[in-house]
């Protein structure tokens, strides 16, 4: 009874400081809201070169119900690799460029800040919008500049970067930068919109638990054609028939191969003495592989380096890819 007991305090608190927060931001009221132009709006998404999914549209309409509000959004929004968050958010972005204000997209990784930086360049860059990226080892020369829309990763943060029109704020992958980060990032602006997406599936009574604060948005079905995932567990007595097996996929099936490590090196921590290192793994899977091209990608290597390595990986020139999660998220 008394850890019951304490368990219920527990989630009792972390729920009643969510809606305490809730509550708060409903007391900031915005000195702007935007407008809609329905007809730039469809036209935006008649260009795109595929058809939204019924999840995408409902979770479009949402977020573009919250912009038009008095009140600022604060939305969670939340579908698989693959469902399609990245467009919904340039839409967000389009709207705020119509109604004259700056848009920030902050990635946890440079590899997945120059992704979003691509594909929302190739969506928005038609219709007039101006796009920059600023990460670690992209500098920019940033003073209450004239672009729309930056995207970068915690360089974002740096003092020197003004944005004094911004009007909404994108997280990517949110549960992996501090509330201090954010709420620095959201202080560049006057009480901007805020979407925060990610594309870990959170059950819907933690998603009210810890994140109460936040309305939910889920894109719960994938475009069409999406190949559907199939996963297994191979204990170690099973692995050498599970390396014939990625043999066979590579030289019949013509497929390529991400091997993914939790660490780039080995622990000395006891905790973590069973966890794979992905450097370690690399010089072992080389032998396993003998007569296969193998490439080793992490956040240490240098952004040149790691381009390198994932367009090789791109163009067929690697088989297998072992990595950290450094890949998972794009």
């Amino acid at each position: 009874n008394a850890r019951q007991r304490l368990a219920f305090d527990e989630l009792f608190l972390i729920q009643l400081s969510a809606l305490k927060r809730k509550k708060a931001w409903k007391k900031t009221k915005l000195s702007h809201s935007f407008s809609i132009n329905q007809e730039k709006v469809n036209n935006f998404i008649n260009n795109l070169p595929f058809e939204l999914t019924n999840a995408q549209k409902r979770a479009n309409k949402e977020i573009l119900t919250d912009l038009t509000k008095k009140q600022a959004m604060n939305r969670l929004l939340e579908g698989d690799v693959g469902s399609g968050k990245t467009v919904i958010a340039a839409s967000a972005m389009y709207i705020a460029f119509l109604n004259g204000f700056q848009s920030t997209l902050m990635a946890p990784t440079e590899i997945l800040a120059n992704q979003h930086y691509e594909t929302i360049k190739t969506l928005l860059e038609p219709f007039g919008v101006k796009i920059e990226l600023l990460t670690g080892s992209k500098k920019l020369k940033i003073e209450n500049c004239k672009l729309k829309i930056l995207i970068g990763t915690h360089a974002l943060f740096y003092d020197k970067v003004k944005l004094g029109n911004l009007g909404l704020v994108i997280v990517d992958e949110q549960h992996r930068f501090g509330v201090e980060q954010r709420a620095k990032l959201i202080k560049k602006g006057k009480a901007p919109h805020i979407l925060t997406m990610t594309a870990t599936p959170i059950p819907r009574t933690i998603a009210l638990t810890l994140y109460g604060d936040l309305d939910l948005s889920v894109l719960d079905e994938m475009p069409p054609g999406r190949k559907k995932t199939k996963t297994w567990v191979v204990p170690i007595e099973k692995r050498k028939s599970a390396y014939n097996w990625i043999k066979k996929q590579i030289k019949e099936e013509k497929s390529q191969v991400f091997i993914v490590c939790p660490l780039i090196d080995e622990s000395d921590k006891e905790s973590m003495k069973g966890i794979k290192a992905a450097s370690v793994e690399f010089e072992r899977l080389k032998k396993v592989f003998p007569n296969l091209k193998l490439g080793l990608l992490h956040g240490r290597i240098k952004t040149k380096e790691k381009e390198k390595i994932i367009n090789s990986f791109r163009n067929k020139k690697l088989d297998i890819l072992v990595a950290t999660p450094v890949v998972e998220v794009g």
